[in-house]
C-alpha cells in the first residue's frame, strides 16, 4: 500500500492538464479512496475547456471526506475520468496559493 498521509498534510495537490476534444465542456470526475466494486469515497468533478488548462485538486480534499489517505492500496485507489478529453502531466505539485482547491 501507499501511505500520503503526509502529502495530504503537507498541502500538496494532484495536478493535470487538460483539455476537452471537441469546442464542448466535458466534465472530469477526479476520485479517491476507490474500491475494486467502482465506489469511491469523494469525487471532485472540474470542467475542461478546449484549451489545455492546469487543474489542481488539493489532497486534503480528499482525506476531509473521509479517505484514509494511510492505506491507498492499489492503482484503483484513484481515478480519473475524463471522457471525451485529453490529459497530460499527472503529477503531485506543491501548493502554490497555501488554499485547498476541492472543485465544484
Amino acid at each position: 500500500g501507499v501511505d500520503w498521509s503526509r502529502e495530504s498534510n503537507g498541502a500538496m495537490e494532484l495536478s493535470f492538464f487538460a483539455r476537452s476534444l471537441s469546442a464542448d465542456p466535458v466534465s472530469l470526475d477526479v476520485a479517491m479512496g476507490c474500491e475494486a466494486g467502482g465506489t469511491c469515497a469523494r469525487e471532485v468533478i472540474l470542467s475542461a475547456g478546449p484549451q489545455w488548462q492546469e487543474h489542481r485538486v488539493s489532497l486534503n480534499c480528499f482525506a476531509d471526506a473521509g479517505v484514509d489517505m494511510r492505506v491507498l492500496t492499489n492503482a484503483a485507489s484513484f481515478s480519473l475520468a475524463a471522457g471525451g478529453a485529453a490529459i497530460a502531466a499527472i503529477a503531485l505539485a506543491e501548493d502554490r496559493d497555501g488554499r485547498p482547491d476541492c472543485g465544484a
